[in-house]
């Protein structure tokens, strides 16, 4: 199955993370472009290299494990080393940034304070991601990190400076002859205060540059890779417009009579807000309690 379109294509490679969706949501924008995610261990290289020339770019998402690790990175691992032929812009967020400084000699290292949810002060260069980006505090979810090589192909744009816990974490690097770049934080956080649409901005500029400098044109037909999924993978989806609908409504619709009742609602802050997660269990649904700290 074939069809054309004028609309730039990302293609986004998950690393099963709970962050990918907002990344994703952020990454429609610039520009106004059609998002394909797959699993970072759905295709092999081989069977991923003849989709390439259909895309713009790649976003190699964050997720949790170790760069080192073949089975948590999957594909990424071969992205960094694309022939000159098949080559095109790649921008790596947490462990994309991780899996590229590796590729290039990095040493990666355990952080000695693991930063989980804070925000941090980022100083930057000024240049490429951050071109025309001011102040940036950014929100960071990361254990590891990795150290570059002296005069490698791999250079920093970015750190930030953890003073007696970390010292000088990189945030941002650019490879320096190949269109990859790349940032440790996490741009799409609600907190990450100018680094995030500016960055993403400023990617899609440099992606467009560098295509536009080595010929490098997006072909319009979009092979359907529905083909290569297993059918496991699949998901069915249905949108219904049902104006004036509460939240609390599609909750009692679902059986939940009370708060007793076993269900999840994650009601957007927003008002009127653009989405509210729902979650019901059925009783023949897996339960998992967990407790934090010494028990009484």
């Amino acid at each position: 199955m074939t069809f054309e379109t004028t609309v730039p294509r990302i293609l986004f490679i998950d690393s099963y993370d709970s962050f990918t969706f907002n990344l994703v949501s952020l990454c429609r924008g610039y520009p106004d472009c059609a998002v394909h995610i797959i699993k970072n261990d759905a295709f092999t290289i081989e069977q991923l290299l003849p989709f390439l020339p259909l895309f713009s770019a790649v976003v190699v998402g964050p997720g949790p494990g170790s760069p080192q690790n073949d089975q948590d990175i999957g594909v990424i691992k071969d992205l960094w080393g694309l022939a000159a032929n098949v080559l095109l812009p790649i921008f790596g967020v947490c462990l994309g940034l991780q899996s590229l400084g590796v590729a290039y000699g990095a040493r990666l290292e355990r952080l000695n304070v693991v930063k989980h949810g804070q925000a941090s002060l980022i100083h930057h260069t000024g240049r490429e991601l951050f071109e025309g980006v001011g102040l940036v505090e950014a929100v960071r979810y990361h254990s590891l990190h990795v150290t570059l090589l002296d005069a490698g192909e791999v250079e920093q744009l970015a750190w930030a400076d953890d003073g007696s816990e970390n010292g000088l974490v990189v945030m941002a690097m650019r490879h320096t002859s190949k269109p990859f770049w790349a940032v440790q934080y996490h741009p799409e956080s609600v907190c990450t205060q100018g680094g995030g649409r500016d960055v993403v901005s400023n990617f899609w500029s440099l992606a467009q540059t560098w295509s536009n400098k080595h010929g490098r044109r997006t072909s319009m037909e979009l092979l359907s890779f529905l083909y290569f999924w297993k059918s496991s993978q699949i998901v069915s989806t249905r949108i219904l417009d049902l104006p004036n609908l509460t939240a609390r409504q599609v909750c009692e619709l679902f059986g939940v009579a009370n708060d007793e009742s076993p269900f999840v609602l994650l009601d957007s802050a927003a008002q009127p807000g653009r989405h509210s997660i729902i979650g019901s269990l059925l009783p023949s649904s897996p339960q998992l309690s967990y407790f934090v700290g010494t028990p009484m």
